[in-house]
């Protein structure tokens, strides 16, 4: 019971992306969250309740958001969806849950289903700098969108009674040349994510534009029998590397997108600065506590939280010391 119509900018397996939304012309974090339930034999059904949130201003984009809807019928229906996101990172999840609509004699009672959809999207300008190399060296650019989680398995089934769907797509140009992803779908077996890399030819003094967006949604009608409730949970983060040594993607709203797990202050290196960094998040733990530093930088795995699986990822980085 997949509905596309349930959410803006929502469209068919296969469908891009990024024809269905327009591309921001300016640095913005975008969120949407949608559930609707519906049920024909036990009315009247709630009003489907639609989430929206734009964020283009400083420190919102840092800082970024979380988006919930949510839905349900009194005869125990319900499911709800959730949109994160900043610059550099993004997450959806989407939960629906429906009773089945058959009593004992196979006699139907119940008709009806939820539906639950959140899209994550973040656009963002990234000059392209080095400290030594002139204006215009030519430099390759390499934008790595990693996408983990996972989502119920298999992706649909009862003859399209459930359904769940993980989807993804990044674009990456320099107002001469762009390079565009094809959209990925989380389709089965797989349930494990997604590495999206794209390169691009560019030049020293150039200003990228990045555009990362994830989608996911989980839907489940009175006819299922097989499972009952479904669930897509996916988290992605973008970086941005070069075949050059040196070049900085410190982006105009001051994230570092460079691709050096534990450079929290972008000086090519992990040292005691970026401990002390990271200690500060450690502490928090919450990316949209107010007292989180801008961009949640110790956040190494994009899930908005600062943790022990962030600690993990940074003493690997604290050890090597120098990006690679």
């Amino acid at each position: 019971m997949r509905n596309p119509s349930l959410i803006r900018c929502a469209g068919a397996i296969g469908t891009s992306l990024f024809s269905l939304c327009a591309l921001a012309q300016q640095p913005q974090v975008y969120l949407t969250a949608s559930t609707a339930a519906n049920e024909a034999l036990i009315p009247p059904s709630p009003p489907q309740d639609i989430q929206s949130l734009t964020l283009n201003t400083m420190p919102a984009l840092l800082a970024g958001a979380t988006l919930n809807s949510s839905n349900s019928v009194h005869t125990g229906g319900y499911g709800n969806s959730r949109a994160s996101g900043a610059i550099g990172s993004v997450g959806v999840r989407a939960f629906a849950y429906e009773p089945y609509g058959y009593d004992e004699f196979g006699h139907e009672i119940l008709l009806g289903g939820v539906a639950a959809t959140a899209q994550a999207q973040f656009t963002e300008r990234i000059p392209i700098t080095h400290p030594t190399l002139p204006i215009a060296t030519v430099v390759t650019v390499t934008l790595t969108f990693t996408i983990t989680g996972s989502r119920t398995i298999p992706d649909q089934g009862d003859f399209g009674a459930f359904s769940t769907y993980g989807g993804a797509q990044a674009s990456l140009g320099d107002g001469v040349g762009l390079a565009t992803s094809p959209t990925w779908v989380s389709a089965g077996p797989a349930n494990a994510g997604k590495t999206i890399t794209l390169n691009l030819s560019t030049l020293i003094g150039r200003t990228l534009e990045v555009t990362c967006v994830l989608l996911g949604s989980a839907s489940v009608n009175s006819s299922a029998v097989t499972l009952r409730s479904v669930e897509c949970d996916y988290v992605g983060r973008a970086s941005l590397s070069s075949s050059t040594a040196g070049v900085r993607f410190i982006s105009q709203n001051g994230y570092n997108f460079g691709a050096c797990p534990g450079d929290l202050n972008g000086d090519q290196q992990v040292d005691d600065a970026d401990f002390v960094v990271f200690v500060v998040g450690y502490n928090i733990l919450d990316c949209a506590d107010p007292a989180m530093p801008a961009g949640c930088p110790a956040d190494l795995n994009g899930d908005r939280v600062v943790d022990d699986a962030d600690f993990v990822g940074f003493v690997t980085a604290y050890n090597n010391l120098l990006c690679p």
